[in-house]
């Protein structure tokens, strides 16, 4: 708690990377003052749960906008989960789908 609030005087923003796995809990959700949420890309990947991963993601939105938080969503591959995820208000989306990783020297190169 006391790194967060250092980097917030320090001008940081500071993310919650790999949200929905691991430690990133709601838990830590209420004791840190996070700006920048990152929603995991595995909610992106299970068929099966396809419906239950809608709505847990479009609350979980709901719920960063409400905490006026940045969501960010790992993993992008697919057009439909880029479509999905702008409806569902999603601030930005990172992944395959827009470029794959790419050594510095060539991405300078290209600019």
């Amino acid at each position: 708690m006391h790194m967060v609030e250092e980097l917030h005087k320090n001008g940081f923003l500071v993310a919650m990377d790999d949200f929905g796995t691991g430690y990133s809990s709601l838990s830590m959700l209420k004791n840190l003052p996070v700006d920048i949420l990152k929603i995991d890309r595995s909610f992106f990947y299970n068929i099966r749960y396809r419906d239950r991963v809608r709505i847990l993601i479009t609350n979980i939105m709901n719920l960063a906008e409400k905490l006026e938080m940045i969501t960010v969503a790992e993993g992008v591959e697919e057009k439909r989960h880029v479509d999905f995820l702008r409806q569902a208000g999603c601030d930005k989306v990172q992944g395959y789908y827009f470029a794959h990783p790419v050594p510095a020297e060539l991405f300078w190169r290209e600019r």
